[in-house]
């Protein structure tokens, strides 16, 4: 199955929410950081120590996004009619953003 060019953004989105220790905070931090979310998601780990990730925290993500199938998560979540909304869609409410 491709992935549109929305599912891009959608699928790093979903990476990050399911790696326990990047919060909202350290999302941002990494947004600000990286032009584009793979960017982000695939960040070396000298620069996520620059941005003053804990050791532990680095090694975690490290190995949980190589653990993490992208693709194949939106695809579980395609395959069962569920839509993943972000902060980027048009449809995502106003007072959240």
């Amino acid at each position: 199955m491709s992935i549109s060019n929305q599912n891009q953004n959608t699928k790093y989105y979903l990476g990050f929410a399911k790696i326990p220790c990047i919060g909202p905070v350290k999302f941002k931090q990494l947004q600000k950081c990286f032009p584009t979310l793979e960017q982000a998601w695939n960040a070396p780990m000298h620069t996520l120590s620059e941005l003053g990730f804990s050791q532990n925290n680095i090694s975690e993500f490290i190995r949980l996004r190589q653990e993490i199938n992208l693709d194949q998560e939106i695809e579980a979540l395609e395959k069962e009619n569920i839509t993943l909304l972000t902060i980027e869609d048009e449809n995502y409410p106003k007072l959240l953003k």
